[in-house]
């Protein structure tokens, strides 16, 4: 079966064809490329038109990448079985790039793309990779799409010049939105994860958050489901808004990855970085690029990090809960932290009246900076600089 052609900003990914034969040759005699690949280099113009043939053109979900700017091939990326697994809902990522355009994110790309349709479209219940320990980049690839890693596979391959090599081993779980019927499986996991980590509650408590849970938390917010292998439900998570109001996770699912799995998703969707575009100021990962310490910049999508982003959106949305433009007047101070700025009229009834200033104020060099706002705000902060919120009765 020919697989269907698919189209990112920058690429066009389609089936291979016989007149890619030339293109195809200048890409793969790079022995850059086999070796981290697994294949060795080709040498002549015939052996890539016999590989082209044997092995990409009418398969199923294997795809040429071309440049859509100078119509160029530049590389190929597919989802094919797994040998390692048996369930049919499961597929393998495999790719190479030319390169010549390494670091310029085409991978990162055509991945994306690739998920998609093999989540919406394939129903797969899992996407799975493997790449060598020495192949930075393709580790760095999976890294950026979300992929959990899973283990390494030792001495899992003889390559073509008798090089054994482990594999590291990565995976990706399908999330997708559950229905009603499926309120009492997630409530047997909220259930289970609240008894495993909420010690406090009595179980006078628990039987009494029950029937609320399922009859009216779950239909108040937007849900989010992983499955495990046999198809249950391993962990949920409830999104509000920009808000993440639930994550569970059932205690014989937790370690695998799971929960981070789902705040990456939420991030993706730009429910965490909603707010802050509406007010006009950057999202996350600009932020953190910008703003934060050196410590924090390139862990953007690890899991403490979304977790202290997760904490500091709950935090601050309790204390400004309620109140007039509290998105505006939060993000409009966070973004002029370091220069002089007016009292806002917190009372304001309009858009209008809200920012009129009758005076200068101080500034907040001194007490916050930009760099703090990306991480959680403690409530002693909080009340000792009411200015960060405008309003000394929060």
């Amino acid at each position: 079966m020919t697989p269907r052609s698919l189209e990112t900003v920058r690429l066009l990914i389609r089936p291979f064809q016989e007149e890619d034969a030339d293109a195809f040759f200048a890409c793969c005699q790079n022995p850059n490329l086999g070796n981290n690949a697994g294949w060795a280099p080709h040498k002549t113009i015939e052996e890539s038109r016999e590989i082209l043939q044997n092995v990409f053109i009418g398969q199923e979900n294997i795809w040429a990448m071309i440049l859509k700017d100078a119509q160029q091939l530049i590389g190929s990326i597919g989802i094919v079985p797994d040998p390692k697994r048996e369930n049919p809902q499961v597929r393998m990522l495999g790719y190479w790039l030319d390169e010549a355009h390494w670091g310029k994110g085409y991978m990162t790309e055509a991945v994306q793309a690739i998920l998609n349709y093999g989540f919406n479209e394939l129903q797969l219940s899992l996407i799975t990779a493997n790449c060598y320990p020495h192949n930075k980049r393709s580790q760095q690839v999976l890294e950026r799409n979300g992929f959990i890693y899973e283990g390494v596979l030792h001495q899992a391959e003889l390559t073509y010049n008798g090089n054994i090599f482990d594999h590291l081993c990565y995976y990706l779980p399908n999330i997708c939105q559950p229905a009603p019927q499926d309120y009492d499986e997630i409530l047997e996991v909220w259930e289970a994860s609240v008894r495993h980590t909420h010690h406090f509650l009595t179980e006078e408590h628990i039987q009494f958050y029950k029937p609320l849970v399922r009859d009216h938390y779950l239909p108040a917010v937007e849900l989010f489901v992983i499955r495990n292998v046999s198809g249950k439900i391993a962990a949920f998570m409830g999104l509000s808004d920009e808000l993440i109001e639930m994550l569970f996770v059932h205690p014989d699912e937790q370690g695998k990855g799971y929960g981070k799995r789902l705040i990456e998703y939420a991030k993706d969707k730009k429910y965490m970085d909603k707010v802050r575009k509406r007010a006009g100021i950057p999202g996350v990962d600009e932020s953190i690029q910008k703003y934060a310490n050196d410590e924090w910049k390139g862990k953007e999508n690890e899991q403490e990090t979304l977790r202290q982003f997760v904490r500091q959106e709950r935090q601050i949305e309790f204390y400004l809960e309620g109140q007039r433009f509290w998105d505006l007047r939060r993000w409009k101070i966070a973004e002029k932290l370091d220069e002089p700025f007016l009292c806002w009229n917190i009372e304001g009834a309009s858009v209008e009246e809200f920012f009129k200033a009758p005076q200068p104020n101080m500034t907040l060099t001194n007490h916050f900076y930009k760099s703090q706002y990306l991480l959680p705000i403690s409530a002693s902060e909080l009340e000792k600089t009411p200015q960060i919120i405008q309003n000394p009765f929060y």
